[in-house]
């Protein structure tokens, strides 16, 4: 987030934005019907931090 930050402040003069995507596990229905290990797994396996996120309503 940080490299973001800096390059907005670089280039946000010049009428350029930039944006920054960072994926989480986000408790949908998909997710929600996931078992333990298997979301132990998901975690592991794309490194999301140890927790799901809630849906923004």
């Amino acid at each position: 987030m940080n490299v973001t930050r800096a390059m907005a402040l670089d280039y946000g003069s010049q009428g350029v934005r930039v944006n920054a995507v960072c994926p989480s596990l986000v408790a949908t229905p998909m997710v929600t019907r996931l078992d333990d290990e298997t979301l132990k797994l998901l975690i592991a396996e794309f490194r999301y931090k140890e927790r799901v996120n809630l849906p923004k309503l």
